[in-house]
């Protein structure tokens, strides 16, 4: 083998290694992925885990608001949602729910109605030995 080959072989996993750990920071930084994905970095620093995010989704008719509960046709998008919670994906969970709210209460198309989707998170404060929610993103589709 030549000593190119052994070098290349030497620092390949290493480099992989940092390239996932980078791109994972870089997610979890910018876009709120759960510390538990993409590659696992720092996941025992955090009780933010992938089943301690809060999914929360309302129901917006005339100006008043009511809870919405997310149908188990939408767990996919819900834990996409709850693990890396981009515009994108909270935009595309609200319009999902949107569209199955107008069927299945059977809303007039004509009414004005909109679907809030929020994604907190759980977070540890030692000083007051407790847990806490935050609020990570939150989305509004109108329709």
């Amino acid at each position: 083998m030549n000593i190119f080959w052994q070098r290349a072989c030497e620092y390949a996993a290493p480099s992989i290694l940092l390239v996932v750990f980078g791109t994972q920071v870089y997610q979890v930084r910018a876009n709120a992925l759960n510390p538990w994905r993409g590659g696992g970095f720092a996941m025992f620093s955090t009780v933010d885990a992938p089943t301690n995010r809060v999914l929360r989704c309302y129901l917006l008719v005339g100006g008043k608001q009511g809870v919405l509960p997310i149908p188990r046709g939408l767990a996919p998008s819900d834990a996409e949602a709850r693990i890396l919670p981009t515009a994108d994906r909270l935009t595309s969970l609200g319009t999902q729910l949107l569209v199955d709210v107008r069927r299945s209460y059977k809303i007039d198309p004509g009414r004005p109605i909109a679907v809030r989707v929020e994604v907190w998170s759980m977070s540890f404060d030692p000083t007051k030995n407790e847990a806490r929610l935050s609020k990570l993103r939150e989305a509004t589709v109108e329709g």
